[in-house]
């Protein structure tokens, strides 16, 4: 399964290589609704894509990473809600934004 990575609008493309990928930690876009964070996960960068242009601000630099089991462990254990997307529906009337930084283990970013 695929998340977002985020930097909004405070770390670019190029600082998210360098600083993520070197010590290890993922900025990831996180939805909240009712006090709870909710991660929306994808099966294919193609969807991700999708919803990023239908959701985010064009300004927001954004990627894509592959979540592994233990990367999904500790989102678990933080008490985030990991929610499918099989459509890049819209969402940004009805929830609001975030972003969470998680440590992981390998970390390769790909650009959305």
């Amino acid at each position: 399964m695929l998340c977002i990575l985020c930097g909004q609008e405070h770390m670019s493309y190029h600082d998210m290589l360098k600083e993520c990928q070197s010590e290890n930690w993922l900025p990831v876009l996180v939805m909240r609704i009712n006090d709870k964070t909710i991660l929306p996960m994808f099966e294919n960068e193609r969807f991700a894509a999708r919803f990023i242009k239908r959701n985010l601000p064009k300004k927001w630099t954004t990627g894509v990473i592959a979540i592994t089991p233990q990367d999904a462990e500790r989102m678990n254990e933080k008490g985030w809600e990991a929610i499918k997307f099989t459509f890049p529906r819209k969402v940004k009337n009805i929830v609001k934004f975030d972003v969470e930084v998680i440590e992981c283990n390998d970390v390769i970013v790909q650009r959305a």
